[in-house]
């Protein structure tokens, strides 16, 4: 199975480092966050990955092209310019196909650009700035069962805020503290039959592929969900990086290589 990455959005959240660099290729440790989710799904079997690419672009694929040799010990001859890989490093056995979809291009659209890549596969879409430890087997397990078009991967998380119950001239009737009102997420991971292209119309470049395309499929009642209870964190902040920097030092939970 091919797994797709959406990697091409500008992460204007987290501007103190995606001024300069993609959001995927902000690090955790010593590597892109893009890395660890391939990593992921690549010790799960997964050995083709298709990448959305759209803000500097450029950077990510300059990043693969040079990705063996940066990450080896090398001998290199001044006289010839000839150079000798001397051992593999962290290199994987994996490829890489790298897709110009669009600098400013939504996520339905970036999917549509890539359908002549997956031809008539299922494939895994998920996105380049989140990492789990989930195990896509489990979806695809639940996907063929319910024969469904689409499965996403979902999770139940605490509220970060608080919430209230107010009745009209502003009069609080019930407050809820946070953390106690949980409520079920999208995390991305979905398993796509080919058949989600149909529901892309042709110009989708200013739709969002939530808010279009799974919506329509969800109401076709195909579309089902898969309840992950392991570890899933996004990066949408420069205090989500931290976290995940702490955690790699500490205890990686997504670490699953």
């Amino acid at each position: 199975m091919k797994a797709v990455i959406l990697a091409g959005g500008r992460g204007t959240r987290l501007m103190e480092e995606t001024k300069t660099l993609p959001k995927p290729m902000v690090t955790i440790g010593e590597e892109p966050i893009l890395m660890h989710v391939i990593r992921g799904l690549a010790s799960h079997g997964i050995k083709e990955f298709i990448i959305c690419l759209g803000y500097k672009g450029d950077l990510i694929k300059d990043y693969f092209l040079k990705y063996k040799n940066t990450r080896s010990d090398l001998r290199v001859n001044l006289l010839s310019g000839d150079v000798k890989v001397l051992n593999d490093g962290l290199a994987l056995d994996v490829s890489v196909t790298l897709v110009e979809t669009g600098l400013n291009t939504n996520t339905a659209g970036r999917v549509q650009k890539i359908g002549k890549y997956v031809q008539n596969e299922q494939f895994l879409l998920t996105y380049g700035d989140g990492v789990s430890d989930i195990d896509p087997k489990e979806i695809i397990t639940l996907h063929r069962k319910s024969g469904a078009m689409l499965t996403n991967a979902s999770k139940q998380v605490a509220s970060r805020f608080g919430s209230m119950e107010v009745e009209k001239g502003g009069k609080v009737k019930n407050f809820t503290e946070k953390g106690s009102n949980d409520a079920r997420i999208n995390i991305g991971y979905f398993i796509c039959e080919p058949e989600v292209f149909d529901f892309i119309e042709e110009d989708s470049d200013d739709v969002q592929w939530e808010n279009g395309p799974v919506v329509s499929i969800a109401k076709t009642g195909r579309m089902f969900t898969y309840d992950h209870t392991g570890f899933w964190q996004c990066m949408d902040s420069l205090r989500d990086k931290e976290m995940l920097e702490e955690m790699w030092i500490t205890q990686p939970k997504w670490k699953t290589w």
